[in-house]
């Protein structure tokens, strides 16, 4: 993809839209969020989203209602119209996450999640099978960002607060 591009929710119930800043327009990228719509019992909404470093695909924590937790998804940006997305992780204790950074090889995506009993953790998740690789343990507040080195060899954090 060529551009620069923002995520963004769309008024149409918690669904993903990439803008391009360049032409001004914007592209969706699911069609099944249903936050606040009528009659509809299930909430589904994207949160916190992440772009590999080529630009190439997207990943973003999604929530259901139903499950009462978030997942961990990635589309690829260069299928057209709204892309099938591939289900990355997805575990029961998890009540909360956020892709932060790819690495720059793109095979690890750096994640922050908290889990339904209080903890908080810092880990990334395998592009190829979905693994988590908990690297801390860390408080309830977490950190603000984190993210790869350019070479890819370490990784950095910015504390909240």
């Amino acid at each position: 993809m060529d551009g620069l591009y923002l995520t963004r929710t769309g008024s149409q119930f918690g669904n993903l839209f990439i803008h391009d800043l360049t032409t001004g327009t914007d592209r969706q990228l699911t069609d099944t969020g249903s936050d606040g719509k009528p009659g509809v019992d299930v909430d589904e909404y994207v949160e916190e989203t992440a772009f590999s470093r080529d630009g190439a695909k997207l990943a973003y924590s999604w929530f259901r209602s139903d499950h009462d937790r978030y997942e961990l998804r990635v589309v690829d940006l260069k299928a057209t119209g709204s892309p099938p997305f591939r289900l990355l992780l997805d575990k029961e204790d998890i009540d909360w996450l956020s892709p932060d950074d790819w690495s720059p090889d793109g095979q690890w995506i750096a994640i922050q999640l908290h889990r339904k009993d209080r903890t908080g953790q810092i880990g990334l998740v395998s592009t190829a099978d979905g693994t988590l690789r908990v690297l801390k343990s860390i408080d309830w507040r977490g950190s603000s960002r984190m993210s790869f080195s350019p070479d890819g060899k370490a990784a950095g954090l910015r504390p909240s607060g």
